[in-house]
């Protein structure tokens, strides 16, 4: 009898070691970086790409109307012509972007590109890439592959 109480006793502390252990997995995974989040991207120089393209055109005029809807997955959902000019007309890099916002260079330190699965990503742009978490981003960009091109999604 002894035995067996002992057993349920040593079976007992190991189910909850592993329960446990598990808990602490969860937890690690939940604070995972966007930069450990990204070593598994192959493609992040197409993902930052597009999302360069857009703060070109967005933020130092560098393009046009018809270059800003053509980075839309779906042309229908980009901003009209006139929300595109006011936005361009009042807001600017440094209003948006808290840091580097002086040059497109220096933003574009800022940005992390996570993929989703293989049709979808998200870039990120952070201050501090090595420290920052998904809730840390101050801007996050959805992409999908259209065709073999990423696009800026919905």
């Amino acid at each position: 009898m002894k035995k067996y109480l002992l057993a349920l006793g040593l079976g007992s502390v190991l189910l909850l070691g592993a329960c446990s252990e598990d808990t602490g997995e969860e937890e690690k995974e939940g604070t995972t970086t966007l930069v450990q989040q990204e070593q598994k991207n192959e493609q992040a120089e197409e993902h930052f790409a597009v999302v360069e393209k857009f703060i070109k055109i967005a933020y130092f005029d560098e393009g046009t109307y018809a270059d800003f809807v053509a980075l839309h997955a779906d042309p229908t959902a980009a901003n009209t012509e006139e929300e595109f000019t006011t936005f361009r007309d009042t807001t600017t890099a440094e209003d948006q972007f808290p840091v580097d916002s002086d040059s497109v260079e220096k933003m574009m330190k800022h940005l992390v590109a996570v993929p989703i699965d293989e049709t979808h990503a998200e870039v990120y742009w952070v201050e501090d890439k090595k420290k920052a978490t998904k809730a840390d981003a101050t801007y996050v960009w959805q992409l999908v592959d259209v065709n073999g091109a990423w696009k800026i999604g919905e």
